[in-house]
């Protein structure tokens, strides 16, 4: 079972490294999608963290600018299951080997709550929150971070 990590930046330097210093070396293909960084985002995911990275313009008639940057760093990336993670959310590395593990054992979905509320699910997802934002606490339903099976 491979586990990949995908992610959507822009000019994230400041905080890229808090959100990955724990996890690079559990995760077998990282793939990010940059929306115009201007600092050394780039750079510190390419040389510290080993990213493959992939640049895509907002495009002018999507006011959701990540949408399409979202879907090309899950196309892209060619892990069994793929974490989701924004620059300023955090999963602590106990959480993430503990998923590491339950995901291995070959069940097609998994709830992991981690101190975090449980998506709401009618028979088996695809998607399920593992962790928190870096205060700690979810503050917005909408944000959450993921882990995703492609096929």
């Amino acid at each position: 079972m491979k586990l990949g990590l995908s992610m959507v930046v822009k000019n994230e330097e400041p905080q890229i490294s808090k959100c990955l210093e724990n996890l690079h070396d559990l995760i077998d293909d990282f793939v990010v999608v940059d929306t115009g960084s201007t600092d050394n985002t780039i750079d510190v995911l390419k040389q510290r963290f080993g990213a493959r990275v992939f640049s895509a313009p907002p495009p002018p008639d999507d006011p959701y600018v990540i949408t399409h940057a979202r879907n090309l760093s899950l196309e892209k990336n060619e892990a069994d299951w793929i974490l989701v993670l924004d620059a300023d959310e955090c999963i602590e590395r106990d959480q993430l080997l503990q998923a590491r593990e339950q995901l291995s054992s070959g069940h097609d979905a998994y709830f992991l709550t981690c101190g975090a509320p449980i998506i709401p699910s009618l028979g088996l997802c695809d998607a399920i929150r593992v962790g928190t934002d870096v205060s700690g606490k979810w503050e917005d339903p909408r944000d959450a971070i993921l882990l995703y099976n492609p096929t």
